[in-house]
């Protein structure tokens, strides 16, 4: 065989692996993006036919939906305390257990631990540590005698999105 043609067999080669996740990622990403940004210009309940709006869809939340900006200011609290917390928490951490530290590997194998739990797993043990009723967190609370600490953790409003900001960051921080 010709060396020209082991190039092109090669090239082609490549794209066939490639394809399969280049199709998918199309399908899952790339179109869905494309068309509800199409649809965002235009009024329409999936049942009826579409009219065009224009900007209107955009001025309508920006200025006149009040949820929106409450979960835009949520979302801007949550992302800003998560990563900023778990970049200074995370390295505090790496320089203590870099330190000629006795038992550095259990140490590092005990802060990744959370990482490599499944979600449900995770989910399953907040909930029930921050169970208002009977949760692990407000029962030691009040066996110290701290008991003007115990909370709604997630469901009170003033405090569930610390709360949710404190399991991202444990999760995490490893």
């Amino acid at each position: 065989m010709s060396r020209f043609y082991y190039k092109n067999a090669t090239w082609i080669t490549g794209y066939l692996f490639v394809a399969p996740a280049l199709a998918l990622y199309i399908i899952f990403r790339v179109y869905p993006i494309v068309f509800g940004s199409f649809i965002s210009f235009f009024r329409w309940n999936g049942l009826t036919s579409m009219k065009f709006i224009g900007l209107e869809n955009f001025k309508e939340i920006f200025f006149q939906d009040k949820i929106f900006r409450v979960a835009l200011l949520h979302n801007t609290i949550y992302a800003i305390g998560t990563v900023s917390v778990k970049n200074v928490l995370g390295l505090l951490l790496a320089l203590l257990i870099n330190e000629c530290v006795r038992g550095k590997t259990f140490y590092r194998t005990t802060l990744f631990m959370p990482v490599v739990t499944s979600f449900v797993a995770i989910g399953i043990l907040w909930s029930w540590i921050l169970n208002p009723a009977f949760g692990l967190l407000n029962s030691i609370l009040t066996s110290m005698h701290l008991g003007f600490l115990v909370q709604e953790w997630v469901t009170n409003p003033d405090i569930a999105l610390y709360s949710l900001i404190g399991i991202d960051v444990w999760k995490w921080i490893g």
